[in-house]
């Protein structure tokens, strides 16, 4: 298995936030996608100018970052309908649906 050298100190780290009560949920939680630069500084790791960008009431989650760097994809239930995947394209800023789950 090859790796990718990383070559520079800004890094995009993905992180994925919500709150469940197990006990009393029927439906998915409602979560959401972040994203955020790390930054090595004086030997430390920093996260700046994370962005929210599944800024909705609602399941969004299993994020997977594209080879090309340039953008993620991410599960989300809208509308009360099945889960379906959408990507978010990091150098615009736009999410497109890829999929369309049929009910039954």
């Amino acid at each position: 298995m090859s790796k990718r050298p990383v070559t520079i100190l800004s890094l995009t780290l993905l992180l994925t936030i919500g709150l469940v009560d197990a006990a009393t949920q029927t439906q998915p939680p409602s979560t959401d996608v972040f994203v955020a630069d790390l930054r090595h500084r004086d030997g430390r790791l920093a996260f700046e100018s994370p962005l929210n960008i599944t800024n909705r009431d609602g399941y969004d989650n299993q994020p997977y970052f594209l080879p090309d760097g340039d953008g993620l994809l991410f599960t989300s239930i809208r509308d009360g309908s099945l889960p379906d995947i959408y990507r978010y394209k990091l150098s615009d800023k736009s999410t497109a649906q890829m999929t369309r789950t049929a009910e039954g």
